[in-house]
């Protein structure tokens, strides 16, 4: 996300829910299953990274001077 915002990496840091201070306790990893989409004849949803690029391209549009990675 922030690489396809433009932004600059090295001010990124990596921290855990822990760390943050987050008011509930959050799952290390969770992930939520498509199987459900098919049996209710929906089409399940797309992969995340095409959509998020669609989605960083589309916010950029509406933000003039605001400039992004297309990498």
């Amino acid at each position: 996300m922030f690489r396809l915002a433009g932004a600059d990496l090295a001010r990124v840091r990596p921290t855990s829910a822990a760390a943050y201070g987050h008011p509930v306790p959050l799952p290390d990893y969770s992930a939520l299953a498509h199987d459900r989409w098919r049996e209710i004849g929906a089409a399940p949803p797309r992969h995340w990274r095409p959509a998020l690029r669609e989605a960083m391209e589309s916010f950029a549009e509406q933000m003039p001077g605001w400039t992004r990675d297309r990498s």
